[in-house]
């Protein structure tokens, strides 16, 4: 009796080893893609290109790009593959990839813009997905396009004139700029750069920050209902991501206005890999609007 007992566990430890190796042995024979989705013209990262491989037998594998423009497609048989990728208002790539066995492939590349001409296109559908369980409670999104159609007192546009149109927030004060979401103080609103805090991000009256649009990727507003990694705050949560420089060619911008002079500078260390950006900007309103109106105007930053 005890040795029939000690075989039936003998036997389902044998065959789950064989299992694990037959798993093993599968996985092992397939392959992987990856690579870095680009702007042709400054080496900006692409998020959202749609990488596709298709074999012959017409089987599909792909994947998308993140916010560093990083798609991964495993599990790859070996074999040859037409990868496609496309992204709406750049040219799409074709290519034909030989993946062998337990390959690990790279492959980075980089689109460039598409300029056609359309006829006029009437586009009806039905929203999908809308109602409570789509959207994220609190959360704004906001890009440097939506930033742009936003009038600003000076040549570029910046953040707060975006921010004082979404409801329930609102800048008012001194020249220090105070800044209220949904009644809390100045004080419990936590403001990111990168992940890091800044003090006192809003001027003059909320008409300017440090964050012109032409630095920022994109810019995530939680009015509540936020994460516990952004604790220490009870009013709101302004994260700012910052946009890389140009990887390809050195650029630079200057533009002086009767409240704010600013510059900005951009291009590559490492072509292609490593880029540098320096944004400044300098309060002029003594030297310029209070010259033009000839009132003291007290307002530096």
């Amino acid at each position: 009796m005890h040795l029939k007992a000690f075989r039936c566990p003998f036997k389902l430890l044998i065959l789950s080893l064989l299992l694990s190796a037959a798993a093993t042995s599968v996985c092992a024979q397939s392959g992987m893609l990856r690579g870095f989705a680009r702007d042709a013209d400054n080496g900006e990262p692409l998020m959202g290109v749609n990488v596709t491989l298709t074999n012959v037998d017409g089987r599909l594998l792909g994947a998308s790009s993140d916010f560093e423009g990083l798609y991964v497609i495993s599990r790859i048989p070996a074999g040859r593959y037409f990868l496609r990728a496309a992204f709406i208002g750049y040219e799409t790539r074709l290519d034909t990839l030989d993946i062998a066995e337990a390959e690990i492939r790279s492959y980075s590349f980089s689109l460039a813009f598409e300029t056609r001409e359309l006829d006029e296109v009437v586009v009806e559908a039905e929203r999908e997905g809308a109602g409570a369980a789509a959207v994220i409670a609190g959360l704004q999104t906001v890009r440097p396009q939506d930033i742009d159609l936003i009038p600003s007192p000076d040549v570029s546009g910046d953040l707060v004139n975006y921010l004082v149109t979404l409801p329930g927030i609102v800048s008012v004060g001194d020249q220090g700029g105070q800044f209220f979401v949904r009644g809390g103080e100045p004080t419990q609103n936590l403001v990111l750069l990168d992940g890091m805090l800044v003090y006192q991000p809003f001027h003059l009256i909320g008409f300017y920050s440090s964050f012109p649009s032409n630095i920022i990727n994109v810019t995530d507003v939680y009015a509540g209902g936020y994460g516990a990694k952004y604790g220490g705050r009870l009013s709101s949560v302004i994260d700012v991501a910052s946009r890389s420089g140009n990887k390809r060619r050195f650029e630079g911008e200057v533009s002086v206005a009767p409240f704010v002079s600013a510059v900005r500078i951009e291009g590559p260390i490492v072509p292609n890999m490593v880029s540098l950006m320096y944004s400044g900007r300098l309060s002029v309103i003594e030297q310029g609007i209070e010259k033009l109106i000839d009132t003291p105007l007290p307002y530096a930053f």
